[in-house]
């Protein structure tokens, strides 16, 4: 069987750098994402990844995605669905 899982993991709030290096460190900080000691996670996240893939992603946010405030947060409607309702059937079905 073969699947398709799509997670919503977040969005900056802005595409500017600083919203993007703050949703970087936060998102990239968390334990089951890099799973790493958290002193080494500390560091790679604050100090080599987000001060140097901020600047770029920031970038890319800003010339892309469906609207130019907020990137990415419209994203299910793309893909047309309700992810409320998503969220509502796997909570409600467990997984075999």
């Amino acid at each position: 069987m073969t699947g398709v899982l799509l997670m919503n993991v977040g969005t900056p709030d802005s595409p500017r750098t600083t919203d993007v290096r703050r949703y970087l460190k936060q998102f990239l900080g968390d334990g089951r994402v890099i799973d790493v000691p958290w002193l080494l996670r500390k560091i790679l996240v604050n100090g080599i990844i987000a001060p140097f893939r901020a600047p770029k992603s920031a970038k890319a946010y800003k010339n892309s995605g469906p609207t130019k405030d907020r990137p990415w947060s419209c994203t299910a409607s793309l893909f047309g669905m309700d992810f409320r309702l998503l969220w509502a059937i796997t909570t409600a079905l467990p997984w075999r």
